[in-house]
């Protein structure tokens, strides 16, 4: 599978659970628990992506993105 057919596939997942397991509106907001990693800024890419292709039909109102310092939670265990 090609790049851009990859990250198509990646788009169409995530809005179909949001919209159907996660039954998200376009009056919610999002909150992103970001690490810095390449999962968590892989996410936020997507969702943003999501939301510039569905402004006409509003998917969610706003993300949000909260740093979350994952070095602080292995110094306290």
């Amino acid at each position: 599978m090609c790049k851009a057919c990859s990250l198509r596939n990646v788009e169409y997942k995530c809005r179909v659970n949001l919209q159907n397991k996660i039954k998200i509106t376009e009056n919610d907001r999002i909150v992103i628990c970001l690490s810095g990693g390449m999962s968590s800024i892989c996410l936020t890419n997507v969702l943003a992506e999501l939301r510039k292709k569905f402004q006409k039909h509003l998917l969610f109102k706003s993300i949000e993105v909260v740093h979350v310092d994952l070095s602080v939670l292995s110094e306290n265990q």
